[in-house]
């Protein structure tokens, strides 16, 4: 006789934009298959996950998830932990910083690392740091939801540059807005009228300085997703980042929102994550300004096709699931 593994879910948010690829989003799909249940890190006990299998969490950070992890381990139920950022090198100017920077939920975090039987992360990046804590460290993709959105080509004929991002991405936005100012002055010599710089944000005010410029504020990620394509439809992206340690282990999610709403991106060359198809690579502020100088001239349609043809064949929700599934019954097979 054969059952469906019992899986257990702690989610620190369950409807911000990182539970969205990596937390309720995609487990939300593998309930079809198993037996799914959800609850708060502070109610785990050992008869709570008596009737569990495997212990999911993710993003774990703090006393609540440490003891939960402890719990698990004592009683001998398998833990499956999953990381999206580097959360012990936040940069002074990231205003998550002060949420992170306490040495002892530091150190416990490592001890979740170095507890669970597998670690999944989104980049090579963070695989290669928490290898040095778990050699059972996989890398799953983020990938486009395609069981909520269809998933089509719809490149856009709109004059619309686009930048996201919440106030922890403020200073990766200031590195391109002299460039952005210097691009808006050769549209303006050209008299060319209809392009237009959008901000999706927290807080969009360092841009006030644009003329060009329409803003709208941080949405729920499922009204983003309609936004974005039903009524955006951007013909570029962008995606400026500093050079530092945190945004090397980040994931090119802005890459694949782009190409889902119609646009091509650009992103600096030096991370890994977005030397993609469909995304231009600049190398310095003036190459960032000449680049999209030159999208707002060229056709890009081609470039956008070997982008969506990438993320078609694989980066959608639907076949990058199947890692999961593989990883959870990977899990099942050492407790038998």
């Amino acid at each position: 006789m054969t059952y469906a593994p019992r899986l257990h879910c702690l989610f620190p948010n369950m409807v911000d934009s990182t539970s969205f690829y990596r937390g309720v989003g995609p487990m939300s799909k593998i309930r079809h298959l198993m037996d799914v249940r959800v609850s708060s890190e502070t109610n785990i006990s050992w008869g709570s996950l008596a009737w569990s299998d495997i212990l999911f969490a993710q993003r774990p950070w703090g006393k609540a998830f440490h003891k939960a992890c402890v719990i698990a381990m004592n009683n001998r139920i398998p833990i499956w932990i999953d990381y999206d950022d580097y959360l012990l090198d936040i940069p002074d100017w990231n205003p998550s910083k002060r949420y992170f920077s306490n040495s002892h939920d530091q150190k416990e975090m490592l001890e979740m690392i170095e507890m669970a039987s597998v670690v999944t992360v989104t980049t090579e990046a963070l695989k290669k740091k928490f290898l040095k804590h778990n050699p059972n460290v996989f890398i799953i993709p983020n990938a486009f939801d395609d069981y909520l959105f269809k998933f089509e080509k719809c490149f856009s004929s709109n004059q619309i540059i686009n930048w996201r991002g919440s106030t922890t991405h403020s200073e990766d936005l200031k590195t391109i807005i002299p460039g952005l100012r210097n691009v808006q002055s050769e549209l303006d010599k050209r008299d060319d009228e209809d392009w237009m710089f959008h901000f999706i944000g927290d807080d969009c005010s360092i841009l006030k300085g644009l003329v060009r410029f329409k803003e709208t504020k941080q949405l729920d990620p499922i009204e983003y997703f309609h936004f974005i394509k039903q009524e955006l439809n951007p013909l570029i992206q962008l995606i400026p980042l500093v050079d530092c340690e945190f945004n090397h282990s980040k994931s090119n999610i802005a890459w694949i929102e782009g190409i889902y709403s119609g646009a091509v991106s650009i992103a600096p060359g030096v991370f890994e994550e977005f030397r993609r198809p469909g995304c231009f690579n600049y190398s310095s502020p003036e190459d960032f300004e000449q680049i999209l100088l030159t999208c707002t001239t060229e056709k890009l349609e081609e470039f956008y096709n070997e982008g969506y043809d990438f993320i078609d064949k694989n980066l959608r929700l639907s076949i990058v699931n199947k890692m999961r599934v593989d990883v959870i019954m990977a899990l099942m097979n050492k407790t038998k």
